[in-house]
């Protein structure tokens, strides 16, 4: 702990928040969820590597999935036949 009191590394429940912020953001905005699970690759905690490899593939799993549904034309235009 140094002089501010704060301490050199993140406390588990910041490290839990962003693991949580990985996975919504890997579904929901898949680039941004990659980047975030890169991060937590690269971070020394062991919580946080653990579920770097889930998030990436997540991540690229959801992106494939928007793509596919942007290109269906799912979200172009309202139908109204029923």
């Amino acid at each position: 702990m140094s002089s501010n009191g704060a301490t050199a590394n993140g406390s588990p429940r910041s490290i839990d928040r962003l693991v949580t912020l990985g996975y919504i953001t890997a579904v929901s905005i898949p680039p941004i969820g990659l980047i975030l699970g890169i991060v937590l690759a690269i971070g020394s905690r062991r919580a946080s590597s653990r579920h770097a490899p889930w998030v990436i593939a997540v991540s690229v799993a959801a992106a494939v999935v928007w793509v596919l549904v942007l290109a269906s034309g799912a979200l172009r235009t309202a139908s109204t036949d029923y």
